[in-house]
C-alpha cells in the first residue's frame, strides 16, 4: 500500500530502525533483515497500518495507540528465525508529521522520518524523535553524504597534505616535537578542514582509511628527508577504529619494520575514548609500537573518565591533559586541585 493511495492520509508516519542490524544478518544471514521487518509488521497489527515493506523497509503509522507505546511495545518483541535462540532487539523510532496531503509532502514524509531516526539512533534515544527542518533536512544530508563521498576519494587518491603543529615546552625555545594535521586537497584547490569530514568517517571504517593514508604518507617523506628532519619525534593521532582492528595492527607494524630509523621518531596518541573498546585488542599493537621504539601519548586525559587501574594496563610514556582542564588553571583552583 502507498501513501498516495490511501482514502485518508495520516496526520504522521514513523520509520522504526534496530540496534546492531548488521551483527543480525551476519549471524544468519540477509534474509533474516527482511524476516525481522515482516515480524514486527505481523506483530503489531492491527495497531499500524504499513506503507512501505520491503527489504528491511517498514513504514507505517499508528492507530489509537501512541507512538511512544508502540515504541515500548516493540522493545518487548522477542525475534524467532530458523534455529536461532529468541533475539531481543533495540528500536529506534523517527517521526515525521504530514502537515498537508500534496503528492510532494506525502513524497518527502518517508525520507524525513527515516533521517529523524537516524537521528535517534545516533543519540541512543529510548522515545519517539520527530523530524525538523534542521534535523532531518534531505538537502542538508545530501550535503553531509557528498562530503563524506568526497573526503574517502582524495585518500584513496592520496590528495592529502600533512602539516606539523609544534609542541614547545614552557621552560625551553625549541620545539623537540611535533604534531602531525592532516588536510585534504580537492580537485579545485580548497583544503577539506577535518570539521567537515570528521564526524562520517568516524561513524564508518572509512576512519582507519584515513590512518592509513596519513601513516602512509608519513612513512614516506621521513625516509625522503631524513637529513633535515627538525624534530626529534612526530606525533601521529590513531583513531578507536584503528586500534581494535587487527588487520590495521598488521599492517602498521609491518610498515614500520618497513621504514628502517622511522619507528623511534614517531609518537602515536591515543585518546581515553578510543581505549573504551577494550584493552585485550588495543594492548598488542601499543606493545608492538613499544618495542619498535615508538611513544606513546594519552590525549585529551581527562575527557573519558577512564581509571588509572586501567591507564595503568597500557604503555603510555605521556600525557595530553586535556585543554577544559588547564585554560583556567591559573585562575581556578579547583581545575589546579584536579592537575
Amino acid at each position: 500500500m502507498t501513501l498516495a493511495g490511501a482514502e485518508r492520509p495520516p496526520a504522521e508516519i514513523a520509520c522504526p530502525g534496530i540496534e546492531h542490524l548488521d551483527n543480525l544478518m551476519v549471524c544468519y544471514g540477509l534474509p533474516a533483515q527482511e524476516a525481522l521487518t515482516a515480524a514486527i509488521h505481523r506483530y503489531l497489527q492491527p495497531e499500524v497500518q504499513a506503507y512501505t515493506l520491503g527489504m528491511g523497509c517498514l513504514r507505517f503509522t499508528a492507530g489509537r495507540r501512541g507512538l511512544k507505546a508502540l515504541l515500548a511495545k516493540v522493545e518487548q518483541f522477542e525475534f524467532d528465525y530458523a534455529d536461532a535462540h529468541q533475539v531481543r532487539i533495540e528500536p529506534h523510532l523517527g517521526v515525521s508529521p504530514l502537515r498537508d496531503s500534496d503528492i510532494e509532502s506525502l513524497e518527502t514524509a518517508p525520507a524525513a522520518s527515516y533521517g529523524a531516526m537516524h537521528a535517534a539512533r545516533q543519540r541512543g534515544e529510548t522515545a519517539p524523535v520527530f523530524a525538523t527542518a534542521g534535523l532531518s533536512d534531505p538537502a542538508a544530508m545530501r550535503a553531509v553524504l557528498e562530503t563524506h563521498s568526497l573526503a574517502l576519494s582524495l585518500l584513496r587518491r592520496r590528495q592529502l597534505e600533512l602539516h606539523v603543529q609544534p609542541i614547545r615546552r614552557l621552560s625551553g625555545t625549541g620545539a623537540q616535537m611535533g604534531e602531525v594535521l592532516c588536510r585534504l586537497r580537492a580537485d579545485d584547490g580548497h583544503l577539506l578542514m577535518p570539521s567537515d569530514y570528521m564526524d562520517e568517517l568516524e561513524a564508518s571504517r572509512g576512519v582507519v582509511e584515513l590512518d592509513r593514508a596519513v601513516v602512509e604518507t608519513l612513512l614516506a617523506w621521513m625516509r625522503d628527508n631524513a637529513a633535515c628532519a627538525q624534530y626529534q619525534r612526530l606525533t601521529v593521532n590513531l583513531t578507536g577504529r584503528s586500534l581494535v582492528s587487527e588487520n590495521f595492527r598488521n599492517w602498521l607494524l609491518y610498515q614500520l619494520d618497513m621504514f628502517p630509523g622511522c619507528a623511534e621518531r614517531l609518537c602515536f596518541e591515543i585518546t581515553e575514548r578510543a581505549i573504551t573498546g577494550g584493552l585485550s585488542y588495543i594492548r598488542p599493537l601499543l606493545d608492538g609500537l613499544s618495542q619498535r621504539g615508538c611513544l606513546i601519548a594519552l590525549d585529551d586525559f581527562g575527557t573519558g573518565m577512564q581509571s588509572f587501574e586501567r591507564l595503568q594496563q597500557l604503555p603510555i610514556d605521556l600525557v595530553k591533559i586535556d585543554g577544559t582542564f588547564v585554560r583556567n588553571v591559573a585562575t581556578n583552583p579547583r581545575d589546579r586541585d584536579l592537575i
